[in-house]
């Protein structure tokens, strides 16, 4: 028997007598909490991408999601279209039409019995269920918005009976709003980015993959067209993420990088995975990372100078 069709046997068991929505809402949660991004082909060239894409759809690759836990939204959306179908529940993987790259984006769509259609877009979801925040587009209305699938309370409800939450442990959402209350007390952008960036281990799952936690820095953050959740565009163009590995064993282990523009320098923060949070640290401490082995793929202004420095000051250090 092979890993998805042992998977589905799983869940069968699993969501005996549950209702449509409920298994839905049960397989959404429970393969979105497994999955991790494919780092392969985030940072895999273009050819190296394309192969993967045109794959993700092979019974090969599939089988190979589910025991390695990694995925690219083709196959997420082709594997949660196919358990669900075994399930009774008829739900389409479909590309976006709109997305022009070689290797578009993809995403489920539901069609129900009146003919109305909503969107289910588990990659953009993953980041969200890790951090046990409510889900941004588990069965979104495509063409009328007031059309909803199911109401907020209703899939709170249905969350508590799967236990995604609990009395306990609730949405991270709420203490999101709390991390938002208090930043206006700071004056200090410098301060006011650590703050956030210090309480970030509450809402940053240590099970989530790499790339799940620099989608959700972004969304805090924001980018260039919009603002984050904690920051405004302006405040962005301060912050910037740089994509960092170590090589252990042949095998690049990323580490996520943030560095902030502050007055009279920059500001360095390093994710630990052994301690789920940033490490601050200074561009001298962030230079002696590098010399043991760490490697940054994008450039750190001034990063050059301290190198050199060092490399010419040995024995002062």
């Amino acid at each position: 028997m092979s890993s998805l069709e042992k998977y589905v046997e799983k869940v069968k068991k699993e969501t005996e007598g549950f209702s449509d929505i409920e298994k839905l809402r049960y397989v959404y949660w429970n393969l979105g909490s497994k999955f991790a991004f494919d780092l392969d082909f985030s940072f895999g060239n273009s050819k190296t991408r394309k192969q993967i894409y045109d794959h993700s759809r092979s019974e090969d690759d599939l089988n190979r999601c589910l025991e390695n836990n990694t995925a690219i939204c083709k196959s997420i959306a082709y594997i949660f279209s196919y358990v669900m179908k075994e399930l009774g529940v008829n739900i389409e993987s479909v590309i976006d039409e709109e997305d022009f790259r070689k290797c578009p984006h993809s995403y489920n769509v539901l069609i129900t019995e009146d003919g109305k259609k909503y969107r289910f877009d588990l990659q953009e979801d993953m980041r969200n269920i890790k951090a046990q925040l409510r889900t941004q587009y588990f069965g979104i209305p495509i063409e009328d918005e007031e059309q909803e699938l199911i109401s907020r309370a209703e899939l709170d409800q249905i969350d508590k009976k799967q236990g995604h939450i609990s009395e306990k442990s609730y949405y991270t959402d709420e203490y999101l709003e709390l991390i938002k209350m208090h930043l206006p007390m700071f004056e200090d952008f410098g301060q006011k980015v650590q703050f956030v960036l210090e309480n970030s281990e509450a809402y940053t799952n240590p099970e989530m993959g790499y790339a799940d936690r620099k989608w959700r820095m972004e969304d805090l953050i924001g980018n260039e067209n919009k603002d984050g959740l904690l920051f405004s565009k302006e405040e962005k163009y301060k912050i910037n993420m740089i994509d960092c590995y170590r090589e252990i064993d042949g095998k690049k282990n990323y580490e996520l990088c943030i560095v902030v523009n502050v007055k009279g320098g920059k500001d360095i923060y390093l994710f630990s995975d052994e301690t789920n949070s940033f490490r601050k640290m200074t561009l001298e401490e962030f230079a002696e990372q590098i010399e043991n082995g760490l490697v940054n793929l994008q450039g750190i202004q001034g990063l050059k100078q301290v190198l050199k420095s060092r490399k010419q000051q040995p024995d002062e250090r």
